[in-house]
């Protein structure tokens, strides 16, 4: 009688914990939080997986462009933070996936840019121009092939340039120059000159 008892405590418990996470939108793993947004996007596929430790990034290729979402561990189960889409474009330099997340006192940012040309031989990225050289990341790039990356920090204050094999720059990444008006979906590869 007792082990009846028992059991059927424990089974109600193991019911009643997994509606749970189904009914929040929890899950025991990171890639498990991340399986509603795969299922509601045909053919997506996870094409960079980031670990900052207190979340998860992942890069995801979809039909119609690339997507950012952002996990993080809430006790113990994990949750579907935040996600963001990058307009898909046919600039010969293209940034496929960014993301600037703080959510209380942890930070991170993700850049991730795929180039067509094999004029383009590096992505560099860092502060704006006078910021601290030492988070200067430089990168090569290969056509067809995306390379990420990765902060501690927000990306608010970065920029981006696509460079020849001579180091020369070729692209930059930002709004169109000399305008007054900022439109979001101005936010992509220009030529530097």
């Amino acid at each position: 009688m007792r082990v009846i008892r028992r059991t059927t405590l424990v089974i109600s418990v193991l019911v009643i914990v997994a509606l749970g996470v189904r009914f929040f939108g929890g899950s025991f793993t990171s890639r498990g939080a991340l399986l509603p947004m795969l299922h509601s996007r045909k053919n997506a596929t996870v094409v960079d997986d980031l670990n900052f430790g207190w979340a998860q990034v992942y890069v995801v290729k979809t039909n119609s462009g690339y997507v950012t979402a952002v996990v993080q561990r809430q006790g113990l189960f994990w949750h579907l933070l935040a996600t963001g889409v990058t307009n898909k474009t046919s600039d010969p330099v293209q940034t496929i996936s960014r993301s600037s997340v703080d959510v209380n006192g942890h930070q991170l940012g993700v850049l991730a840019v795929e180039t067509t040309t094999t004029h383009v031989r590096a992505i560099e990225v860092g502060p704006l121009k006078g910021g601290p050289t030492s988070q200067i990341q430089k990168k090569i790039i290969t056509p067809g092939h995306p390379i990420v990356f990765t902060w501690k920090s927000t990306i608010v204050n970065y920029q981006a340039v696509a460079l020849s094999n001579k180091g020369k720059e070729l692209y930059y990444y930002g709004y169109p120059k000399n305008t007054n008006t900022i439109n979001s979906s101005q936010l992509r590869w220009y030529p530097a000159s």
